[in-house]
């Protein structure tokens, strides 16, 4: 199983947040598009999914939704990681089923109290 998945198309946050997480010992998948994140979620128990809203060619509340939808878990928390020029729709976000979001540049101990709410006991 996979604690976090990361659904983003940038290798500088990917390789940050791949040595960050490592460090603290969370396991982790990465996927640069919708339908292999929508994909993973029906076939993997996964505990949080953190999007970058900048991906080019991913709808966050889309897939937020569909997550949600097909999770194979009942709590799987979706974190949207935010960006300009991207604009938050904090209405669009909580119909989608949003569990939260994160401003970039993102700030170690922000990212490891929001991913300790949602974790398993396992991996804080």
């Amino acid at each position: 199983d996979i604690g976090i998945l990361i659904v983003d198309k940038s290798p500088r946050i990917q390789s940050y947040l791949a040595e960050w997480l490592m460090r603290h010992n969370m396991p982790v998948a990465w996927v640069n598009d919708e339908t292999k994140a929508a994909d993973l979620c029906s076939e993997k128990s996964i505990a949080v999914v953190l999007i970058n809203t900048s991906t080019p060619g991913v709808d966050p509340y889309r897939l937020c939704k569909t997550i949600k939808q097909e999770s194979r878990i009942e709590k799987t928390a979706v974190i949207f990681l935010i960006g300009k020029p991207f604009v938050y729709d904090p209405v669009r976000a909580r119909d989608a089923g949003a569990d939260g979001y994160l401003t970039k540049p993102l700030v170690s101990n922000h990212l490891l109290s929001t991913l300790k709410k949602f974790l398993p006991p396992l991996w804080r």
